[in-house]
């Protein structure tokens, strides 16, 4: 055998081999013959907004707001677009926190805020509302009970108790004054 035609299988061989692996590892890491990376064709749910898709979400599942054809998709209840449903306690058509509401749709305490359910400092109650005649003012001053200082709607005084004979009755309905048209 000739020691070039010898040398000429080896080069084959190796070459044969190299031109193998290539083609193996192109297939395997997406990389082009040239050992460049290639470039993606673009598909609904690569997570890449391409021409002609409404979104992509980088999966292929509805249900999600980015439906499987790269569709928007509505999902009835949305927190953001200004209108309250039956599971937010306020939408103010944005997702904006520290606005009053939040961006899941739920009402944020800003400070002392009459009508939050939380009893401050500055108030006497808070029923959750701003509402007169529950139990609690709307301005969550008074719990409207006789015998609180405050004079509520229904009440002709209130002297901070309960006891007749000092200037307004334990009902809070007289001022206990003569002439008053009440025995």
């Amino acid at each position: 055998m000739n020691l070039a035609y010898s040398a000429n299988i080896a080069y084959s061989a190796r070459s044969s081999l190299r031109s193998a692996l290539s083609v193996l590892l192109a297939s395997a890491f997406g990389l082009a013959l040239s050992g460049c990376p290639s470039d993606p064709t673009p598909f609904c749910g690569d997570g890449l907004r391409d021409v002609g898709e409404e979104c992509d979400d980088g999966n292929n599942d509805d249900g999600d707001g980015c439906s499987a054809d790269c569709r928007m998709e509505s999902l009835g209840e949305v927190c953001g677009d200004g209108v309250v449903t039956v599971s937010e306690e306020c939408d103010d058509g944005n997702n904006d926190d520290g606005d009053g509401c939040s961006a899941g749709c739920r009402m944020e305490r800003l400070g002392e805020m009459c009508g939050d359910g939380v009893v401050t400092v500055s108030e006497a109650c808070d029923d959750g509302n701003t509402v007169g005649g529950d139990g609690c003012s709307a301005d969550c001053q008074s719990d409207e009970s006789c015998g609180n200082a405050v004079v509520d709607a229904g009440e002709i005084c209130d002297d901070g108790n309960v006891v007749d004979g000092d200037g307004c009755s334990a009902d809070c309905q007289s001022d206990e004054t003569c002439g008053n048209a009440v025995v």
